[in-house]
């Protein structure tokens, strides 16, 4: 049974947000981690009041942001120590201070090393550490005497049928929504500079959903042509009512944090188009493949340009029984057996 309940701040005054904006604009060199650590001065006893009222056992804190993790193991220990036993699954989606974004390269020491208390803390504190691909996860049993489980992402709702066919098809509409950050842009710049090697350019329309400013670049490197078009981001339901009609989805999985295995692959599954993954090889290559998603590329062997004209032009059909499995309701159980 699944409740919805929403809480709403008592910080409403206009001096509370003046506070709450100066400490944002004006401290941030020397105390900001992320978005989420304003939230503490009411999620924190909100979420204590909730777990009392509803006598809740078991919390899931899903990171990013990571200070929602931070704010749930400072939970769970001040309710051990006033005799309240509370389990908690930190649930981590990616890499923390590990990612260059994180590691506060214009920041001061005090906060990198503040940070990275907080994050040992964390799963520390917690009854179980879980993340979507092995390769994250070795790099948090590092981190962590307490055992790391690996469930991947999925998708809500039931998954749809497509086929994609290839057979006389003179173009191929790809589809990619979301940012470029981590080093995506560059995945998608050697894309595109192969797709040109090999004269596929005019035979690639690419739509591509984001707030992202990417286009000088793609002018500067000769590869920005009338087939590459940008859109404004649009809510996700709409999203998912657009991408069926592309015949793949654009994943691209940038070097500061190749083993994040990105929800984009199963938005594109759950409506039945297959994907067209852009990465550095190992994992996420791999899982592509086995689960037969539609195409990987690897960076580090790309194929050549018969092959990749093959490969873009064949055709692809998801197996209905394989994507089914990574459906919330398969994965769900996955939680329960270790909430148990």
């Amino acid at each position: 049974n699944l409740r919805y309940i929403e809480g709403k701040g008592k910080i409403t005054s206009f001096l509370a947000k003046l506070v709450r904006w100066a400490i944002r604009r004006f401290l941030r060199p020397w105390y900001w981690l992320d978005e989420a650590q304003q939230w503490h001065w009411v999620m924190v006893p909100y979420v204590k009041k909730v777990l009392r009222r509803e006598k809740i056992s078991t919390i899931i804190a899903t990171g990013a942001p990571f200070s929602v993790n931070y704010a749930a193991a400072r939970i769970k220990q001040k309710l051990s120590k006033r005799n309240i036993q509370l389990k908690l699954i930190q649930d981590m989606r990616d890499l923390w201070n590990d990612l260059p974004n994180y590691s506060f390269t214009f920041g001061s020491q005090r906060r990198c090393k503040k940070s990275i208390i907080y994050e040992a803390f964390s799963y520390d504190v917690a009854d179980h550490v879980v993340t979507v691909t092995k390769g994250l996860a070795q790099t948090f049993q590092q981190k962590t005497k307490t055992p790391v489980k690996v469930i991947y992402n999925g998708f809500p709702g039931e998954p749809t049928t497509k086929m994609v066919d290839g057979v006389g098809s003179n173009v191929k509409n790809i589809v990619y929504a979301g940012g470029f950050a981590h080093g995506r842009d560059d995945v998608l710049l050697v894309f595109l500079q192969r797709l040109k090697q090999a004269n596929l350019l005019n035979k690639i329309f690419i739509t591509i959903y984001s707030s992202w400013n990417i286009q000088d670049m793609l002018k500067k490197q000769q590869v920005f042509t009338s087939n590459l078009e940008f859109r404004n981001p649009v809510p996700y339901e709409q999203l998912l009512v657009s991408i069926p009609n592309f015949d793949f989805g654009l994943h691209l999985n940038g070097l500061a944090s190749k083993d994040a295995l990105s929800t984009k692959i199963f938005d594109y599954i759950s409506v039945g188009i297959p994907v067209l993954s852009v990465n550095y090889g190992d994992e996420i290559h791999s899982f592509i493949q086995e689960n037969e998603f539609g195409l990987s590329f690897s960076l580090n062997d790309f194929p050549n340009d018969e092959l990749l004209f093959d490969q873009l032009f064949k055709t692809y059909s998801l197996n209905d029984s394989t994507v089914l499995r990574f459906s919330y309701s398969q994965i769900a159980s996955q939680y329960l057996n270790i909430i148990k």
